[in-house]
């Protein structure tokens, strides 16, 4: 569809929303002398639904300067609302028998003898149900490409930011204190987010499987998480500390439990006894009422089997959308693997929450990258094979993240630890469900690098279908094949060459479980 067609159909697609969770609210609006559990759940509805109305307007509003890749995704997300809405609609007219917006719910009762009260306040309950049901998953649906609005450049985003419709929604507020935090970032007249080294009590506690740790701040007695950033003789001092300085105020703006990332209060500068710089620390807060970080390496080591799917699943989605965050905020990681996600206990049961950490490799998108690596296997693992070996072929670009966030959902999925430390080992050994001990031996980086590729892609696509069904199964491959010549997961590579990485993240978006 030619771009002018797209605009119009949003636009059309964006009134068809509003006009039809208008009537659907009205219809259960009429329903006023119901029972208190129906009339709560009408609230929810109706507090739902303000919420998708701001969106949607907002969405159409800002439409011109989304740019194509992103407006046919989000016309996409747009008709699903509509069809969802238009859906329960209709059940309800059946239900009432009469299309008219303003038809009375009592005066079905009244008029139609055949109903029975009970009976029909259990349709009208479930259909409540369905609606709110329907309203969270457009949600979901809708959030990770809300925040791509970070990156969009434009006027009109900034100034429908400002507007009251748009103040009420906590995440438009976000994207708000992202964009501006962005647009600040370009210039050095900030206020510092570095502080000072006497800032964190003595005393570090390690987390098993991580570089992080976790230590007080004697400003709160918060227990707050440390991560590490060390330099090297390569290290261009002056540029690193720009672009650490930029990450950590733009994740000093984020709710830690939308993003899956930790909050940072601060960055400490480290020198050596020649007083040069010589590392960094991020501190990052702790969601209130979370508890015990630890690695996903070392639970997932635990190899317990009793996960359920849906918690499993969840784990997965959290991780896709810190890693989606980062990339919209302009950056990518260059170091997802199991050690670099930290996983919390809350008070709900499940797997917990996980927040991607462990930024000693990240990097702004648009800065030149040193083709620099190692030889440690378990870490290759997760590195596209064009990112392996001492010398790598490639400069990183954010398919390569993408790539190691494909192994990971895919340990995820089997739930079990490809790498395995011993007790008495120096060195860790691949997993024997892995299986790649010969594959390591080979002299051949190159062929060592591309048969791991080949023996990760064998377990997707014969254990994973029937540990956690075929969307996910095909979501895995997508990552895992990402820069696959003639792949069809995410799409052309010229495609993902947008000077936002807008198109990049949305194909993402688009495979990656929601």
């Amino acid at each position: 569809m030619e771009p002018v067609g797209i605009a119009l159909a949003a636009a059309s697609m964006a009134d068809l929303c509003i006009k039809c969770g208008k009537s659907l609210v009205a219809k259960y609006r009429s329903y006023q002398t119901a029972e208190r559990d129906i009339l709560e759940l009408i609230l929810r509805v109706e507090h739902h639904w303000l919420k998708t109305e701001c969106q949607v307007e907002f969405l159409r509003s800002v439409w011109s300067d989304l740019g194509e890749h992103l407006q046919v995704h989000q016309n996409s997300i747009l008709r699903v609302l509509y069809l969802k809405i238009n859906e329960t609609t209709l059940l309800i007219d059946q239900i009432i028998g009469n299309k008219d917006d303003d038809v009375s719910v009592q005066s079905v009762l009244t008029e139609n003898g055949h109903y029975r009260k009970g009976k029909f306040a259990l349709m009208i309950k479930d259909c409540l149900h369905k609606t709110l049901n329907d309203l969270a998953t457009w949600q979901e649906m809708l959030d990770p490409s809300w925040f791509l609005m970070t990156r969009v450049s434009g006027t009109a985003i900034d100034q429908q930011l400002t507007f009251p419709n748009a103040t009420r929604l906590s995440s438009a507020t976000t994207v708000k204190g992202i964009r501006d935090e962005l647009r600040t970032t370009n210039n050095d007249q900030n206020e510092s987010i570095f502080i000072a080294v006497d800032t964190l009590a003595p005393g570090r506690n390690s987390i098993p499987f991580s570089f992080s740790q976790s230590c007080h701040d004697q400003r709160s007695a918060d227990l707050v998480i440390v991560d590490p950033f060390s330099c090297d003789a390569l290290t261009d001092v002056g540029a690193v500390t720009k672009d650490i300085r930029n990450l950590a105020r733009v994740l000093s703006k984020i709710d830690p439990l939308v993003f899956g990332l930790l909050s940072c209060r601060g960055v400490i500068k480290y020198t050596d006894a020649d007083g040069a710089l010589s590392r960094f620390e991020f501190v990052f807060s702790i969601p209130p009422s979370l508890r015990n970080p630890s690695s996903l390496r070392s639970i997932l080591v635990e190899e317990r089997d009793d996960h359920a799917f849906n918690d499993r699943l969840d784990l997965a989605k959290q991780l896709a959308s810190s890693i989606l965050f980062i990339h919209s905020s302009g950056f990518v990681h260059k170091n997802i693997r199991p050690e670099t996600i930290l996983v919390f206990t809350g008070d709900s049961l499940g797997l917990g929450y996980p927040f991607l950490v462990g930024f000693e490799k990240f990097r702004p998108t648009d800065r030149l990258t040193y083709r620099v690596g190692d030889a440690r296997w378990e870490r290759n693992l997760y590195r596209h094979p064009q990112r392996q070996g001492i010398s790598v072929e490639e400069d990183f670009k954010m398919q390569h993240d993408i790539y190691s966030l494909g192994v990971c959902l895919l340990e995820i999925g089997l739930w079990t630890s490809f790498v395995l430390w011993k007790e008495d080992a120096d060195e860790p050994t691949p997993s024997r469900a892995l299986g790649i001990d010969d594959v390591l031996k080979l002299k051949d980086e190159r062929k060592t690098a591309s048969e791991v590729k080949k023996v990760l892609i064998r377990m997707a696509e014969e254990c994973l279908p029937n540990r956690m069904g075929k969307r996910y199964t095909e979501v895995v491959l997508a990552c895992l094949t990402c820069l696959d010549k003639g792949a069809t997961g995410l799409g052309d590579e010229r495609d993902f060459l947008d000077v936002n990485g807008t198109v990049v993240a949305v194909r993402y978006i688009e495979k990656v479980p929601s």
